[in-house]
């Protein structure tokens, strides 16, 4: 993209002044693009209303609803002729095909009904930017393309105008004497319901194409405006002129010394070698009639010119006059509509469909957006719960009793320990204790219990264990909180309790 070769004025402009940019760019390039829109979505319209031909809204509906595609192009064409490149009908046919595969599959869904469509269509298509890439220059671009909206919203309020008076104004035109007072559905068969339909999707499908380089340019318009302010392109193109314009000037310098180096030279070597008599003779004459003709030419381009006069024809029209029967009284003419009735029912009901699919979509999407907030308007039990996956206990009151920092043989350990370090002996065997009594028999006990709580878990859960529990954790207080020791009698006969209690019960 070299911005030097730009075909419009850069300057940062604001919103509306950028739509009426892209009207000029529409009113000078508007029948290329058109003609490409036609060649591709005719056959396509053509081959659906055969196959609707029953109901050939359908095929408007599908061509509308294709526009997220055909309309690629015509921004393609505005890109090139916009940056100085000129397009033949050949290739921008050729170009068509490829970008329109260009991210087809989300432009025919989520991005269809956006209403910056036309303001985003620039980023897909020229940039070929996609996912979070896409989003995070979108996010940048709209901080200057909230007319975006309301142009979408003009646009489809204008197609739907043009349409509604397009077909008031064919019956306008049926002339009542013409008629002759009968019912001007019977006389003509224009509007029976047939006629009527396939003439307002006719009519739709050629809306549908003229309005769509408007919205496209606009739309385009909107983005290089955009970008103009953030990236500071008229800065740049001054930049650049500035440029250009030092380096026009030592050329033209170099130029004019290496001009003024030859012609004293020349002179120079023409003085040498004059004679000394005399340099020229006053052979000069002019014709005396030269000055007269000259004056006379310039008096007639003069006199030519646009401000001294000029011939123009105008042709105007009017409406015939079909006041056959002046003398016969005239009733006042009616205009009648309701031969368009089924047209516009049709429309209404597909219009209303559309809305509801709308709504319907705009709300399960708020929902799902804000189902944090929505969470706390319902009742507890309705609540949307996050399923939270609960993590093993490793420890109780700091004490380790995963299985694998445990010894195989615990009893073993606890009697050998017992000769030298009682102390470690009994924290081995409580942690071991509350290890079993949490993993083999599902006693819950929690990181944060203490040393009461676990024993009334374990009178709750298994009282067969409890008072084994409860002098093991008297044992266990005493010596850890009171550091008194115990004997190693006391260790062995708990040992013998802890046997008892859990091989027996695994047994």
């Amino acid at each position: 993209m070299d911005l030097s070769k730009i075909t419009v004025t850069v300057r940062p402009r604001s919103s509306w002044q950028a739509v009426d940019l892209g009207l000029a760019m529409t009113k000078r390039w508007f029948w290329p693009p058109l003609v490409v829109s036609l060649t591709t979505t005719l056959p396509v319209f053509l081959l659906l209303c055969w196959f609707f031909s029953d109901e050939p809204y359908w095929a408007v509906v599908i061509i509308w609803w294709l526009q997220g595609i055909w309309e690629k192009p015509t921004l393609f064409y505005y890109s090139r002729l916009l940056f100085g490149e000129s397009l033949s009908y050949r290739q921008l046919l050729s170009a068509a095909g490829k970008t329109c595969r260009i991210q087809w599959f989300s432009s025919l869904l989520w991005r269809r009904l956006s209403p910056h469509r036309s303001f985003n269509l620039p980023v897909s298509v020229l940039e070929e930017l996609n996912g979070s890439k896409r989003r995070r220059r979108l996010q940048i671009l709209h901080i200057r393309g909230g007319a975006s909206i309301l142009l979408t919203l003009i646009m489809h309020g204008l197609l739907w105008l043009f349409l509604v008076a397009s077909v008031a104004f064919i019956n306008i035109m049926i002339p009542d004497e013409v008629v002759q007072h009968q019912d001007r559905a019977e006389f003509f068969g224009l509007f029976s319901t047939d006629i009527a339909l396939w003439l307002g999707c006719t009519l739709m499908y050629v809306f549908i194409l003229l309005f769509n380089p408007f919205y496209i340019a606009c739309g385009f318009s909107l983005y290089i405006n955009g970008r103009t302010h953030l990236e500071a392109w008229d800065t740049e193109i001054a930049f650049r002129r500035l440029l250009a314009r030092h380096q026009q000037r030592l050329s033209a310098t170099t130029r004019l010394a290496s001009i003024l180096t030859w012609g004293l030279s020349l002179l120079l070597m023409t003085c040498l070698s004059l004679p000394n008599a005399s340099w020229a003779q006053a052979s000069a004459h002019t014709e005396p009639n030269r000055p007269k003709i000259e004056a006379k030419q310039q008096i007639n381009e003069i006199l030519a010119d646009h401000d001294f006069g000029y011939h123009k024809t105008v042709t105007n029209y009017r409406l015939p006059d079909f006041n056959l029967k002046k003398d016969i009284p005239e009733p006042e003419p009616d205009l009648d509509f309701s031969g368009v009735d089924s047209f516009i029912k049709t429309f209404a009901q597909l219009i209303e469909i559309l809305l509801w699919g709308l709504a319907i979509a705009l709300v399960v999407f708020l929902l799902y957006r804000y189902r944090r907030w929505v969470n706390y308007l319902v009742p507890k039990q309705w609540r949307w719960k996050k399923a939270v996956k609960e993590q093993p206990i490793t420890e109780i009151m700091g004490l380790d009793i995963r299985q694998s920092h445990l010894p195989d043989d615990l009893l073993a350990h606890v009697r050998t320990l017992s000769n030298h370090n009682p102390r470690e002996a009994l924290s081995l065997l409580y942690r071991g204790t509350l290890s079993r009594l949490l993993h083999n028999y599902q006693i819950r006990f929690q990181s944060a219990h203490t040393e009461g709580e676990c024993c009334q878990l374990v009178e709750q859960d298994s009282p067969q264990f409890s008072d084994f529990f409860h002098q093991l954790t008297l044992c266990w207080t005493t010596t850890a909180y009171g550091h008194e020791l115990p004997d190693r009698t006391t260790l062995l006969a708990l040992c013998q309790q802890w046997q008892q209690l859990f091989m027996q019960g695994d047994q």
